[in-house]
């Protein structure tokens, strides 16, 4: 193909293009003009909201995607979702068991059931008893040999002067009746004392003065002089001084002597007593 031809070709295209284009817009314009004269018409017989509908053609002020509507039916109220109560916790049995259980308060009528403390007994304190006299074993011992009905009467207020409570309990007048009935047994027994016989030794401690011993295998034997320079042998066993006394032994130094008593308690008492020797003076 000759340049000529190539140039007459791209011509006729060119003015066929040219055509399609003015022909195109012209029929385009002439389809607007009557689609809005056709909107025209109708907007004058029909009312605004079904202009688009007589047309056939989708209204552009409805959105594409339409919202479901809550039915008038139901209230704002009703389509609120309702709270969904929570579970409660299941407790286990074994915590249960576990569990202290909580004690029974008492009621107004098991408190009035319950017993009432007792009061505590009051009573008064006794002072010891005046001018009680102690009675010296060997006098007790000779009353269980012989008297008993004495020893039983001696038991009896040893009992009961032990028991505090039960002299508190007493009026002053019975307990000092009871004091004085007590005094007269133990007076009784000084005269059973009174039927020792009694020896030149037993005199007060400070009337007798221990002046020698004597030595011998089986025991040894203390001279004692009394104040009218009489001389006496004592060895152990031997009654000495003015509440009979025994001697419990006798060396080089001294002379002891045991004093046993039995109070109106019936506790045995001891007291000790000593004569320490002394060198005798001569005469002049």
């Amino acid at each position: 193909m000759s340049e000529v031809q190539l140039n007459k070709h791209v011509t006729g295209m060119s003015i066929s293009t040219v055509f399609l284009v003015v022909f195109g817009t012209v029929l385009v314009t002439t389809l607007a003009h009557s689609k809005i004269k056709d909107l025209d018409l109708v907007k004058k017989s029909s009312p605004p909201g079904d202009r688009y509908h007589s047309l056939k053609v989708r209204d552009p002020f409805i959105p594409l995607v339409r919202k479901k509507r809550v039915p008038a039916k139901y209230s704002l109220l009703q389509s609120t979702p309702k709270k969904i109560p929570k579970p409660k916790p299941v407790t286990i049995h074994k915590k249960l068991k576990d569990t202290p259980k909580a004690k029974p308060v008492a009621t107004h009528k098991e408190l009035k059931d319950t017993p009432k403390a007792k009061p505590v007994a009051t009573h008064k304190e006794r002072k010891e008893p005046a001018g009680m006299p102690l009675i010296p074993m060997v006098v007790y011992k000779k009353i269980q040999d012989t008297d008993p009905k004495m020893e039983a009467n001696l038991k009896y207020y040893e009992k009961l002067f032990n028991n505090k409570a039960e002299l508190g309990k007493m009026t002053d007048k019975k307990y000092n009746a009871v004091v004085s009935r007590y005094r007269d047994v133990l007076l009784r027994t000084q005269k059973i004392r009174e039927s020792f016989l009694k020896t030149e030794l037993q005199i007060p401690y400070s009337k007798l003065v221990f002046v020698g011993i004597i030595y011998k295998k089986n025991q040894n034997l203390a001279l004692v002089e009394t104040q009218d320079h009489k001389g006496y042998a004592v060895r152990i066993g031997t009654f000495m001084g003015p509440n009979l006394g025994i001697v419990e032994d006798v060396n080089k130094k001294s002379i002891i002597i045991a004093e046993r008593y039995r109070n109106y308690l019936g506790e045995v008492l001891e007291k000790k007593q000593d004569i320490t020797f002394k060198m005798p003076t001569l005469p002049s």
